[in-house]
């Protein structure tokens, strides 16, 4: 294969700093050969600016083009929760959307920092020692901050089901739901009488 064609096969996403040098609206040579074009997304608040081909993934727009590498990617096929976000206030599979497509505000994991509900959710899992090797442990503060959010009151049978749309090789889930289960009970949104998991 020539590396020309090769170079048009792998274009990678450009980082936000390679956007703003190319803010001028001239397309580059790699950009017209893809297709690849500015995005704007609301990101935690902000507006974040990438280039992405029109196949790129939110997953991988938000990590390599917007630099936000607390989402995970992991299966890329909506099994394993590694890189959910919420798109509003909806926990997504973010390898699940194409970047051009999201039109909703995206919150990331990096949101939680200095914010008075990821306090909450980070102490509960540092607490309950719901995290081991990390990776997954991002989607699961998502799946929390969602269930918070949301303000649904639940039951811990209710966290369990949520729980268990994320995966996790390491923890064997137990403390996880007892994590998630703390925070929903610190916003008094916990019905019933269990209150272990």
């Amino acid at each position: 294969m020539s590396h020309e064609v090769q170079d048009r096969i792998e274009t990678p996403l450009d980082t936000g700093e390679q956007c703003a040098a190319s803010g001028d609206g001239a397309a580059t040579e790699a950009e017209a050969v893809t297709g690849a074009e500015d995005v704007a997304l609301t990101v935690n608040g902000s507006i974040r600016r990438a280039i992405a081909e029109p196949r790129h993934l939110l997953v991988d727009t938000l990590r390599a083009g917007c630099g936000l590498t607390g989402t995970r990617a992991g299966c890329h096929e909506g099994i394993c929760g590694t890189c959910t976000v919420l798109l509003g206030d909806l926990p997504t599979r973010s390898c699940l959307v194409l970047a051009h497509e999201v039109r909703e505000p995206v919150t990331t994991v990096e949101a939680l920092e200095g914010d008075p509900e990821g306090d909450l959710i980070r102490s509960a899992f540092a607490r309950h020692h719901a995290l081991q090797c990390g990776y997954c442990t991002a989607g699961f503060m998502m799946l929390a901050l969602a269930m918070l959010r949301s303000g649904q009151r639940r039951t811990v049978e209710d966290v369990r089901t949520v729980a268990s749309s994320n995966l996790c090789r390491c923890t064997g889930y137990r403390p996880i739901v007892a994590a998630l289960v703390d925070i929903v009970a610190a916003r008094d949104l916990l019905d019933g009488d269990e209150v272990t998991p």
